[in-house]
């Protein structure tokens, strides 16, 4: 059997020149991307039950007062906050022009052990590359500790964002031709 698996990223990326153009032999497999069904407006009851699961919808409003409704209407409130600029937001009240705040209160207390976790990973990759010296002659059987690499610091990134659904996205950043 012929198993045809993409190659990986890393391999692909990390290729030498002479490597990426004859190194990866990419076959088409006759596999096609397409719609996989042809879309049809829903009939009017269908529409109508879903209407009113969702009275936001039929009767919403617009401009400035989507944005002061029990059951917001996300599309009318964001075409308001898009709509604007500085030539438009005098056309508005001032208690229209803030939004709610309900978001980010509580966001420390929320947020403190996301923090905390980062503040860990920033201070453990710190010390780390401070600390070890991979050139560093030992007695006896201890061996030096290899610099981490590239894919660690991202592994340890990544290790971070999975750990906790709170955290969408985490970024390692560091020099590449940074030397001792």
């Amino acid at each position: 059997t012929v198993v045809r698996r993409p190659f990986l990223g890393e391999v692909v990326e990390r290729a030498t020149a002479e490597q990426y153009y004859n190194g990866f032999d990419c076959q088409k497999i006759g596999w096609r991307h397409k719609m996989p069904i042809q879309w049809n407006k829903a009939p009017t009851y269908i529409r109508e039950k879903y209407l009113d699961m969702f009275y936001e919808y039929r009767n919403s409003s617009t401009g400035p007062g989507s944005l002061h409704t029990t059951k917001m209407n996300i599309d009318q409130a964001l075409k308001f906050i898009l709509s604007v600029n500085k030539k438009t937001c005098k056309n508005y009240r001032k208690e229209d022009l803030i939004l709610h705040g309900d978001v980010s209160f509580g966001a420390e207390e929320f947020f403190a052990n996301e923090a905390k976790m980062a503040l860990r990973l920033a201070n453990f990759i710190s010390a780390f590359l401070q600390i070890s010296d991979p050139k560093e002659v030992y007695s006896g059987k201890r061996v030096a500790d290899k610099p981490l690499s590239e894919d660690q610091m991202m592994g340890e990134t990544l290790a971070m964002v999975m750990g906790d659904s709170k955290i969408w996205a985490a970024g390692t950043y560091w020099e590449r031709l940074w030397q001792w």
